[in-house]
């Protein structure tokens, strides 16, 4: 018989005939729930589920409406079983050989604000319908966090082509946890322009101004709901290094 036992450190552990079988953790304060674990000899038996359910009942008691999880890699499509969506990734890859980006070039972003504003926007509408904000405090939190993303040795570009601007890109510095990583902090070819290559011819343009920097790979983000990138992420192989996901915990019991 399976019991469930938790800590008032959010620690919760499955018991079986006195042996552990697993546990899980819910991030006291938070609506996350991490490192479950169910030993070899448990495995295949449904306990995984019935520990993140019994977190799913803590979130709840403690009046949370959603639930979080940070899966290194990719899902596995445990979490996807279990009402879980991605809510963001993480990607990465080997930075290509030499590329040549069919006339699209990157000149400096002499005035930044016009993006930066109009990515606060879109950020702001992702938050009020990812974390449930009112618009006014998404669009405090998508400034905010758009603010600490920055570094003073990121470079804004304009996509051009043909002279043409076509979008921009925000190419960010290497964190110190990964030296050799220059980041793709954000990168939007402009509406009338989509379709056309021009987001792939871009994203060479990009790799090969990293390469020259000296870096070897390149890391970015993406939505969980922009299926368009994620398409073209997977197309030019950059692989999932750690993604969120989240479940709705309003009405499911």
């Amino acid at each position: 018989m399976l019991v469930i036992t938790a800590t008032d450190d959010g620690l919760l552990t499955a018991v079986v005939d006195g042996c552990e079988a697993g546990r899980v953790r819910v991030r006291p304060g938070t609506s996350t729930i991490t490192d479950l674990y169910v030993t070899p000899a448990h495995r295949g038996r449904g306990h995984g589920r019935r520990l993140v359910a019994a977190a799913e009942c803590r979130l709840r008691e403690a009046g949370m409406t959603r639930a979080d999880v940070d899966v290194p890699g990719p899902d596995d499509g445990f979490f996807a079983r279990l009402g879980y969506d991605v809510a963001a990734q993480q990607r990465a890859r080997d930075l290509a050989g030499p590329l040549a980006p069919e006339g699209v070039a990157l000149v400096t972003l002499t005035d930044p604000g016009r993006r930066l504003a109009a990515l606060a926007d879109e950020y702001a509408l992702d938050l009020q319908e990812d974390e449930h904000l009112t618009p006014r405090a998404a669009r405090h939190a998508a400034e905010r966090r758009l603010s600490e993303l920055r570094d003073p040795r990121d470079h804004m570009c304009t996509v051009t082509a043909r002279d043409e601007e076509v979008g921009w890109a925000w190419l960010g510095a290497p964190r110190r946890a990964y030296p050799e990583m220059g980041r793709l902090v954000q990168i939007e070819i402009d509406e009338p322009y989509r379709g056309s290559g021009f987001g792939t011819r871009a994203l060479a343009a990009v790799q090969g101004k990293m390469r020259d920097q000296g870096l070897s790979r390149i890391g970015l983000n993406v939505h969980g709901a922009n299926a368009r990138a994620r398409r073209l992420y997977d197309r030019l192989g950059f692989a999932v290094t750690s993604q969120q996901m989240v479940k709705d915990l309003r009405g499911r019991w």
